[in-house]
């Protein structure tokens, strides 16, 4: 059981054909794995568009995920 729930997670992130190492920090309660990071998406060769007269999109993004962890039998 990890201590007070947080744990250190690597692996890899594939995203738009380009696989790259991520290294984040998360937490196990409840038999839930919750967890947050950031990506540029210049890392991943995706071009921000620059024309959008309603919203202006971000260079990084926050990318979180919830996972039910089960017991394996």
């Amino acid at each position: 059981q990890p201590e007070n729930g947080k744990i250190s997670v690597s692996g890899k992130f594939t995203l738009h054909g380009v696989t790259r190492d991520l290294n984040m920090n998360g937490m196990i309660q409840n038999g839930v794995l919750k967890a947050n990071w950031q990506i540029k998406l210049s890392d991943y060769q995706i071009e921000v568009p620059r024309k959008f007269a309603i919203a202006k999109l971000r260079e990084t993004l926050e990318m979180s995920v919830e996972c039910q962890l089960l017991e394996q039998k």
